[in-house]
């Protein structure tokens, strides 16, 4: 047996800062001990002036997939060495199924398409966006698979949308099994709508994106979609990609109601501004995503609720495109763009910035990026923190750091950063994975397959408060 001790650091945990021996024993934390106390250790990590973190937790990504009939840019191998380098040690990945597709047959693909091909540890929710009987009659196979989440989309008709009939039928199924049910909420009719006008008057430039997917139709849909929910006997229910002050209110009502109620926001949403889109064309295309990025009044909102804890977790919603693919002339039409932002990597360096520069404290920094999202997903208590008992799953950040983030700087396979323009503070000094190394000082120093499939379990220990193992296999 092989022990191994972090040494010198501070352990960032959600309840605080901790100078300690951190012990390792064969991949899994073994205890806290006080400060150069362990003295038989066959390996001691200095991470003096360092803050020793868990392991980070991105529980929404889009790897491998195919959007508006364009393949993202980074695949399970590329997309999750780039999580590794930016502190990311476990992913949670979507699946997704179109119209006509049978929900386990597209489940089964992806697992056979991201085994050994995963650089750290990974689970997946499942898109349902054919809500049919016999999807539904699915579902209990689902969390058997390891996956009890299911994602759908109030948005997007034609393609992922689901009607008031589908969304209550599935969420009735879901209550019913314990099932997490996530959630696009954007109005999908009223944005066709709207698009639809702008593209017959001529309006079809990046800044017409965010002119007809306005905040009130985000509102809308968050309100109606919690209504819904506690029709169907509420679901634990989790908003994604949440980006305005109006969802934010009606999360906020359904919070302090009492209901089983929790949203992300995305990194794009706390940093970037809706003028992006007044860039010229091949710059502004980086930056469409849905729901779009919203006005100062919306991110300043967004930064309380995180700091207050109306939003749970800070996710990348990475689904990454490169501007060559994007360009074809009768693709200069803003509703025919696939929509996402590139954010995998640096994800955890843009948060650990705001947190050195006081805009949260360290332990929130820590709840919102790894913990609570173990927690709200069925990965704790392995994943998210390193109590005893956990895998040994830590990233070593260096708070005098300095990440760069130019389009050269990162390694997601793309061709551009939508965050160049930002300086970040503090960077990932060194990544393990169930105490193998991975990352050290920006150089890959680990194998490429040591990520392995996390059957995750039902329910959420935020709202009952019991912690139950997850597995990996």
């Amino acid at each position: 047996m092989t022990t191994s001790v972090v040494r010198g650091g501070t352990v960032l945990s959600v309840s605080g800062a901790h100078v300690l021996d951190l012990v390792m024993r064969d991949g899994l934390v073994t205890s806290w001990c006080a400060l150069g106390t362990v003295t038989a250790a066959d390996e001691v990590i200095d991470a003096t002036g360092m803050h020793v973190a868990p392991g980070f937790v991105d529980v929404h990504t889009h790897l491998e997939t195919v959007v508006a009939g364009i393949s993202t840019a980074d695949d399970f191998v590329t997309g999750t060495r780039a999580a590794a380098f930016g502190g990311t040690t476990t992913v949670v990945d979507f699946v997704r199924q179109g119209p006509g597709e049978d929900l386990l047959e597209r489940l089964q693909d992806a697992g056979a398409r991201a085994r050994g091909r995963c650089a750290v540890d990974y689970g997946f929710h499942q898109i349902v966006g054919d809500v049919r009987e016999s999807s539904l009659a699915q579902f209990e196979k689902l969390m058997a698979a390891g996956v009890p989440s299911i994602k759908l989309f109030m948005a997007f008709p034609g393609d992922l949308y689901s009607d008031d009939t589908q969304l209550l039928n599935a969420m009735e199924h879901a209550a019913g099994l314990g099932l997490t049910v996530m959630v696009h909420a954007e109005n999908g009719l009223a944005m066709e709508f709207l698009r639809r006008r702008a593209r017959d008057r001529g309006h079809v430039s990046l800044p017409w994106h965010a002119r007809t997917a306005p905040p009130a139709v985000e509102g809308e849909a968050t309100r109606r979609a919690i209504f819904l929910a506690e029709l169907a006997g509420m679901p634990t229910l989790y908003f994604v990609h949440v980006s305005s002050a109006e969802a934010l209110d009606a999360i906020a009502d359904a919070r302090r109601r009492g209901l089983p109620v929790f949203a992300e926001t995305c990194p794009h949403y706390l940093y970037l501004d809706v003028a992006e889109l007044d860039r010229p064309w091949e710059e502004g295309t980086d930056f469409v995503c849905a729901p779009p990025l919203r006005t100062r009044e919306h991110r300043d909102r967004l930064w309380w609720a995180l700091s207050a804890g109306d939003l749970s977790v800070v996710s990348s919603d990475h689904c990454p495109f490169c501007r060559s693919t994007l360009f074809s002339p009768d693709q200069r039409d803003f509703s025919k763009l696939p929509g996402g932002i590139a954010g995998i990597e640096y994800r955890v360096p843009l948060i650990y910035d705001a947190a050195l520069r006081g805009r949260l404290s360290l332990s929130r920094f820590v709840d919102v990026t790894a913990t609570s999202p173990a927690r709200l997903f069925g990965l704790s208590p392995e994943k998210g923190s390193l109590e005893p008992g956990s895998h040994a799953d830590f990233t070593i950040l260096d708070p005098n750091g300095v990440t760069p983030t130019g389009a050269k700087d990162h390694h997601m396979n793309v061709d551009h950063s939508a965050f160049e323009s930002v300086t970040l503070r503090g960077s990932v000094h060194a990544v393990y994975l169930r105490g193998q190394r991975l990352v050290d000082r920006g150089r890959w120093v680990g194998p490429d397959d040591l990520g392995q499939f996390l059957h995750r379990r039902p329910g959420t220990d935020l709202t009952s408060g019991v912690l139950r193992p997850a597995t990996t296999a």
